[in-house]
């Protein structure tokens, strides 16, 4: 699956998006809503980037065109398996950063089946 990272900075700071590229590599719909993920606190955005370094695949300097702006971005493949469970941690990031000492030991080796096991441990819990 062909992605594309995008990071940007809004009025509530640094944001790292994931986009799914299609066949033709372009981004379907409207960029500003049609990401596939989005990581906005410091804990997400170290777990997803040591997911992505380790799992990433053919990666590639890209120009992203956001209609006014053209910003620097990085396209890569990825498994199927990871970019579900970035996903997913798009969904509960708020909730795994308060999860001090997990997302330590997650982060001191990071493996798409630690953090699946902590997704599903939030999901109970939670």
């Amino acid at each position: 699956m062909r992605l594309l990272l995008v990071p940007w900075y809004c009025a509530s700071g640094f944001t790292l998006r994931i986009y799914e590229l299609g066949k033709n590599g372009e981004i379907a719909g409207n960029y500003l809503n049609s990401y596939e993920a989005q990581f906005t606190t410091h804990t997400g955005h170290m777990i997803a980037a040591r997911l992505l370094d380790k799992y990433g695949r053919k990666k590639n300097i890209a120009v992203f065109n956001s209609g006014r702006y053209f910003r620097v971005a990085v396209e890569l493949n990825m498994p199927e398996e990871v970019f579900e469970t970035l996903r997913k941690l798009s969904k509960n990031e708020k909730l795994i950063s308060k999860k001090k000492k997990d997302v330590e030991k997650l982060l001191e080796k990071t493996t798409v089946r630690r953090l699946k096991h902590l997704l599903a441990i939030e999901k109970l819990v939670g």
